[in-house]
């Protein structure tokens, strides 16, 4: 139960940053759709792959969780190195948002890793 109660707020932590930062995002409609639209899926993708058991197994050969966790920084990164407008917009979003937004991602994940390190 506790493992439910720790999944489901940091759920509702990622809807919450992924909501706030697409609409503070100075972009078009189109564009926020399309940007939503990506991180639904990578995040849906993340969930898939944590349902196979693959960020447990010990046999894995690539570190998926790295994978996972660095891809789309290095992608987002580099498209700022790269587009000056791309930069823009994520200099556009104001730095008490950033802050708050990574202090709720925080303690999502900081509860389910102790709801999660308690059962097991």
């Amino acid at each position: 139960m506790l493992d439910l109660i720790g999944t489901t707020v940091l759920i509702a932590a990622i809807a919450v940053i992924l909501n706030a930062t697409i609409t503070t995002m100075p972009l078009s409609a189109v564009q926020k759709l399309t940007t939503v639209t990506i991180a639904g899926l990578w995040i849906g993708l993340a969930i898939a792959l944590a349902t196979t058991g693959i960020y447990t197994s010990q046999a894995t050969p690539v570190p998926v969780v790295g994978v996972m966790v660095g891809l789309p920084v290095i992608v987002v990164g580099g498209a700022a190195l790269l587009s000056a407008r791309v930069r823009e917009t994520l200099l556009a979003l104001p730095v008490p948002l950033l802050v708050g937004l990574n202090t709720l991602r925080i303690f999502a994940a900081g509860s389910w890793c102790f709801w999660r390190c308690r059962d097991g």
